[in-house]
C-alpha cells in the first residue's frame, strides 16, 4: 500500500532532494506538484519524472489522490498553505522551520492540534482538539540511524548526566557572495522574518538538542549572529548557547556558518559525566560516531549513508497508514519519537524569533557588524535568557510570547538607555529573569504587561 503525495514548490530542493525521496520510498507515491508557474512545473516534471502539474491551489488541493503535501514554499508561505491543506483535509509535512514568525507557527499548530487526544498549549485562545491530520516538519536529521543511536545511549544512562553538548554544521555557500540574483533572495527572505544561517540550518541543530536530550522547550542563554563573511543584510554565521527549560545542569551550544568549510562539517560532541561521545559527518545520513567511557577506550561504530529524506517520506507515510513501515532500514525508535511534533517545532521557532529580534534590533539587518549581544543582569534568582520575541508588531502576539513563557504575578519592567536601546524585563526570584529587545516601547508596553498578572512595575531611566 502507498500513500498519495504532493509537493507545493517546483524548484530548488523540492526538484532536487524531495521529489526523489517520495519516488524512492516503498509505501509512498508522487502524485502532483504545485508550481508559481507552467514553466517551472514542466521542468519539475521532466526531472523527476511523470505526475499532475499544477499552479492553481485550489485545484491541487482538490485532487483526491493528494493525501499528503509536502510544504517546500518560502517559509513566509508556509502558514498560508498548512491552513489551506488543514482546511482541504490534507496531512502535511511543512519544511523547516515551521513558519517565520511565532504567531504564525501558533496558527498551525491551532489548526492541527497534536493528533492525540486533547492536549494543553500555554498560548492563548488556542485549543488543541483530537486531529485524525498527520502534520511533521522537515526535520530529517531524525531518521539518521547514527543520531537514533546516540539518543538511545543518553537516555540509557550510558554517558551519564550530560554537561556539555556542542552541535555544529559549517559550509560553505559561494552563491551568497557571487550570485547577486541569490544574495538578493536571501536579502529578501531575511526582510520577511526569515534568516540566513539560523533559518537554513540553526533550526535543524536546535531541533537536535532537544531530540537528544529530550529536552524541551529550551532556554536561550545567549545568542550570536553575524554577517562578518558575505556581508549581506543577513545572518552568515550563528551560535547559541542553552539551557534546559526546566532547570537542571548542562550547557548545550549550536554553531553553523554558511561560510566556513570545516572537516568534519557536521560535529556533535557530549560529555558526560560517565562518557563522552563525538559523531561526525551526520547530516546528510550515516556518520562515525566514537564513545569513550571516562578513563577508558574508544569504542567506535561507523554508520553507513542512508538518504534521510527517503527515511522522512517512510515514516511520514507509516504515520499516516497507521505505522505500516516501507521498506528500507528500520528506526531503532518508535515513530512518536522520531517523527517531530508540531509542539516542539513551535518551541523551535520561539527560540529563532528571539534570536534575530535581539540581533535586528543591534543592526545586522542594516548591514553593520557586531559582536555578541550583552544580557544585562539583575537581582532576580536565575539564568538571564533573551527576550526579544516581546519586540512584536501587536498587543496579540505579545500577550502570546508573554504567556508561552509563563509571564505571571510580580513583574519588573525597566527601560536602560544605551547605545542599542535595550531593555530588560525580569522576573521575581525562584524564575529565571527575561531579558529582551523592548526597543524604545516602554510606555506602551507596560500597559499591554499589566494584562498579564498583577504587580506590574516598570519606569523609563
Amino acid at each position: 500500500m502507498t500513500v498519495g503525495w504532493g509537493i507545493i514548490g517546483s524548484s530548488g530542493w523540492a526538484r532536487s532532494t524531495f521529489a526523489p525521496a517520495i519516488v524512492a520510498a516503498d509505501n509512498a507515491r508522487l502524485v502532483a506538484v504545485l508550481g508559481t508557474n507552467a514553466a517551472s512545473v514542466e521542468a519539475f516534471k521532466a526531472s523527476v519524472g511523470d505526475c499532475k502539474g499544477y499552479t492553481d491551489i485550489a485545484a491541487f488541493l482538490a485532487d483526491p489522490e493528494v493525501k499528503v503535501v509536502w510544504i517546500a514554499s518560502s517559509t513566509r508561505l508556509h502558514c498560508e498553505h498548512a491552513l489551506a491543506c488543514r482546511h482541504a483535509g490534507k496531512h502535511v509535512l511543512v519544511e523547516k522551520p515551521l513558519a517565520a514568525r511565532l504567531d504564525d507557527a501558533a496558527a498551525i499548530l491551532a489548526a492541527y492540534g497534536g493528533g492525540s487526544g486533547r492536549l494543553t498549549c500555554s498560548l492563548p485562545n488556542v485549543v488543541l482538539e483530537r486531529s485524525l491530520h498527520v502534520a511533521s516538519v522537515g526535520y530529517h536529521n531524525r531518521y539518521n540511524p547514527s543520531l537514533q543511536t546516540l539518543r538511545r545511549h543518553i537516555f540509557d544512562g550510558r554517558l551519564g548526566d550530560i554537561l556539555f553538548l556542542h552541535v555544529q554544521f559549517l559550509f560553505w555557500h559561494g552563491p551568497a557572495r557571487d550570485c547577486p540574483t541569490e544574495r538578493g533572495r536571501i536579502e529578501a527572505s531575511t526582510a520577511h522574518g526569515g534568516g540566513f544561517a539560523i533559518d537554513w540550518v540553526g533550526t535543524h541543530l536546535l531541533d537536535i538538542v532537544g531530540f537528544l536530550t529530550g529536552q524541551v522547550p529550551l532556554r536561550l542563554l545567549s545568542s550570536t549572529l553575524s554577517n562578518r563573511i558575505f556581508g549581506l543584510a543577513a545572518d552568515d554565521h550563528c551560535t547559541l548557547v542553552l539551557a534546559p527549560g526546566g532547570g537542571g545542569g548542562g550547557t548545550f551550544v549550536v554553531t553553523t556558518s554558511t561560510g566556513v568549510g570545516s572537516d568534519p562539517s557536521s560535529l556533535i560532541e557530549v560529555h558526560g559525566t560517565k562518557s563522552h561521545v563525538t559523531l561526525r559527518n551526520f547530516f546528510f545520513g550515516g556518520g562515525d560516531l566514537v564513545v569513550t567511557p571516562n578513563g577508558g577506550s574508544p569504542q567506535a561504530t561507523a554508520f553507513a549513508p542512508v538518504n534521510l529524506f527517503e527515511q522522512q517520506v517512510r515514516a511520514v507515510s507509516a504515520a499516516v497508514m497507521g505505522g505500516a513501515w516501507g521498506g528500507g532500514p528500520e528506526p531503532c525508535l518508535p515513530l512518536d519519537v522520531i517523527v517531530p511534533s508540531l509542539e516542539t517545532s513551535l518551541e523551535n521557532v520561539r527560540l529563532l524569533q528571539i534570536a534575530k529580534e535581539a540581533t535586528e534590533h543591534q543592526g545586522l539587518y542594516r548591514k553593520q557588524v557586531y559582536g555578541p549581544r550583552r544580557v544585562w543582569g539583575s537581582k532576580s534568582a536565575g539564568v538571564r535568557i533573551p527576550w526579544g520575541s516581546l519586540v512584536s508588531h501587536s498587543p496579540a502576539r505579545l500577550l502570546a510570547c508573554a504567556s508561552w513563557h509563563g509571564v505571571q504575578g510580580h513583574v519588573a519592567f525597566t527601560h536602560t538607555r544605551t547605545h542599542a536601546h535595550t531593555d530588560t524585563l525580569t522576573r521575581a526570584p525562584h524564575s529565571h529573569a527575561l531579558v529582551g529587545a523592548l526597543q524604545r516601547r516602554c510606555v506602551s508596553r507596560l500597559n499591554i504587561l499589566r494584562q498579564l498578572g498583577a504587580g506590574v512595575e516598570g519606569h523609563v531611566a
